[in-house]
């Protein structure tokens, strides 16, 4: 989500009413994944934030935070990474739905 709303308002759209395949999973599929890739790179992350979960209940505050701090700093790594990869899929990649 937070990938979607930080690319359409970087394009001047409106992030809540603007439909279009620039969610994470298109994106994927865009770059050469197939959609069944896509979805298990979404498991895969899904299971691994539950892990870092289970870590956090257990780690004093100061070890949540830097895991917290870790896990914040991926994340943004990952939307720069997948916003730069989309955009240089160029003009063929399949952007909106309705432009």
């Amino acid at each position: 989500t937070s990938l979607v709303v930080v690319s359409r308002l970087r394009r001047h759209l409106n992030p809540l009413m603007t439909p279009g395949r620039d969610h994470a999973s298109h994106r994927l599929v865009t770059l050469g994944w197939t959609p069944r890739e896509a979805v298990m790179v979404h498991y895969l992350f899904g299971g691994a934030l539950a892990w870092v979960a289970g870590l956090v209940s257990l780690a004093n505050p100061v070890e949540a935070y830097a895991i917290g701090g870790a896990v914040a700093v991926a994340a943004l790594v990952a939307v720069f990474w997948l916003e730069r990869a989309w955009r240089a899929a160029g003009p063929g990649a399949d952007r909106e739905l309705h432009p």
